[in-house]
């Protein structure tokens, strides 16, 4: 299982120890207010995480095969997932004489599947796309259309896809797969790369419910210092 690299903005700042008997009440509070600004302005500003770059996922990959990528995500909701599929020799698009399916699953849940002209041929037709999901297909060395070739070139190709998906709070796994008849990675190769995730920012209530945390644990606190005085 490969993992992603989770990208964004450095850690906020701690709330430090604070010792009520060597600083006055009102200062101790002062402080506390101070952190908590500051605690909040952190996570506000980390709240939409990030995952970009130059990934090369899974490697060369045999048709048909599969593997997952995982990531976390801060809150429920609608993220944007967008890479690129490549193909390295002669996967086929649809309606040829060996059909080559990509298939992509959010969480176990099927979310798209395409056939792409990646140099065998075919044509480049979106099976399943309940999402909306957008794909530009480039055939490496096609002469009729660099976009919408149906020509057979042995030198592979490859499609940007973007497409939003449904995240669960924590660990999310994406998995993406090609069916189709065993021809071996040296003809039909393929794998991930340039892969980027947006997660959902979590809703304000969920700040407003850890604060009201934070400030009780701050007042409860002070009490307990104060009686044991």
């Amino acid at each position: 299982m490969w993992g992603i690299e989770q990208i964004g903005p450095g850690k906020g700042p701690k709330l430090g120890h604070l010792h009520p008997d060597t600083e006055e009440p009102h200062a101790t509070l002062l402080r506390t207010g101070l952190g908590i600004a500051a605690f909040f302005t952190a996570v506000i500003a980390q709240a939409a995480s990030v995952n970009t770059g130059g990934y090369v996922l899974g490697g060369e990959l045999a048709s048909p095969g599969s593997f997952d990528a995982t990531f976390s995500s801060t809150a429920a909701g609608t993220g944007y997932l967008h890479f690129q599929l490549v193909g390295f020799a002669s996967l086929d698009g649809y309606d040829n004489c060996c059909t080559d399916v990509f298939h992509l699953r959010i969480n176990g849940m099927e979310v798209f599947a395409a056939s792409f002209n990646l140099g065998g041929g075919g044509t480049n037709t979106i099976l399943f796309n309940p999402n909306g999901a957008t794909a530009l297909t480039t055939t490496h060395g096609a002469t009729d259309s660099l976009h919408d070739s149906h020509q057979v070139t042995w030198a592979g190709g490859d499609s940007r896809i973007a497409l939003p998906i449904d995240l669960l709070v924590g660990v999310n796994t994406l998995t993406f797969s090609y069916t189709g008849l065993r021809q071996g990675v040296g003809d039909e190769g393929w794998g991930v790369g340039s892969l980027g995730i947006t997660t959902p920012v979590p809703e304000p209530q969920t700040y407003a419910l850890l604060l009201a945390g934070l400030g009780a644990a701050g007042l409860l606190s002070r009490r307990r210092k104060q009686a044991a005085r």
